[in-house]
């Protein structure tokens, strides 16, 4: 028996709305550009990647930031062996968040510690061999003694 193959436009639709995870970058194929879009499992239970590909031509991928929210229409694809979304529209939803200032430098280096007083300690040598023993370490001022700043 024969079945005609019908072309159910319905069922293989996607509609997604996510966060941009990577910026739109060329693909192997010609003319195609791809991006990663994260999107909330439901009850929060952590984050689905969808790769997402378009055509390149479409001028809302160049509008496209990592960190701004998407909207992203289409229909399934198996390309290499891989599950992924050929955009048929995508558009920005909300801007990415604006980029943080750099925090300002720390002052202090990576010298040693003030100078202070080590207190006196048990120390285990040789552990798991014939000489194995324990022994006193003395209490000792450690640390750098010049002051900060030289």
């Amino acid at each position: 028996m024969r079945y005609a193959r019908c072309e159910m436009p319905s069922l293989n639709r996607v509609h997604l709305i996510g966060v941009v995870a990577t910026r739109p970058q060329q693909t192997g194929d010609a003319g195609v550009v791809g991006f990663v879009l994260m999107t909330e499992r439901p009850r929060g239970s952590g984050v689905e990647r969808h790769r997402i590909v378009a055509s390149s031509d479409t001028d809302a991928l160049r509008e496209l930031h990592v960190g701004a929210s998407a909207y992203v229409r289409g229909h399934l694809e198996r390309r290499r062996g891989r599950t992924v979304v050929v955009a048929a529209e995508s558009f920005v939803v909300g801007p990415a968040p604006p980029i943080a200032e750099e925090p300002e430098r720390p002052t202090t280096t990576h010298r040693s510690p003030a100078a202070h007083e080590r207190r006196g300690h048990l120390r285990h040598i040789g552990a798991g061999t014939p000489r194995e023993r324990l022994v006193w370490v003395r209490a000792t001022t450690v640390g750098d003694r010049a002051p900060a700043g030289e």
